[in-house]
């Protein structure tokens, strides 16, 4: 609701989505990492970046017709990724169902996982959670 019923919200998608387009020009190798509303947003993002970490996305929301609301909302994801690491929690009522990794949703990647933290919906729970699984974030 705040992203779709908040005129603020817009504004914050507009501007986040021409931030990443700036960083894209600018850098030759771009990741992203995004939380709730965050991967929402980056999911409309008409650009190409080499990982993607979508943490506690609400195109996986608890309540049908929530979900249906953000999915309606994204349309086709525009943004495109090398790899695509899809991050929720079975206990996290934004994010409890992951959706099925493939078509649209893959975001053409070539590698994609889905991980299962076990986590609420706090940031910090999350990245603790993904701090102890060593093989999420090796360096280049």
């Amino acid at each position: 609701a705040r992203l779709v019923l908040n005129p603020d919200g817009w504004k914050a998608e507009k501007f986040v989505i021409e931030e990443l387009k700036k960083l894209r020009e600018q850098y030759d190798h771009v990741d992203v990492m995004t939380h709730s509303l965050g991967s929402w947003i980056i999911l409309k993002a008409d650009v190409k970046v080499e990982s993607l970490y979508l943490i506690a996305s609400p195109i996986g929301f608890s309540t049908l017709i929530a979900r249906n609301i953000v999915r309606l909302n994204v349309g086709t994801p525009k943004i495109k990724t090398d790899k695509l690491f899809f991050i929720y929690s079975d206990k996290d009522l934004v994010s409890c169902f992951p959706p099925e990794v493939k078509g649209k949703w893959l975001l053409n990647a070539g590698y994609s996982e889905i991980i299962n933290t076990g986590t609420s919906h706090d940031l910090i729970k999350y990245l603790t959670y993904l701090h102890g699984q060593t093989n999420y974030f090796l360096p280049y």
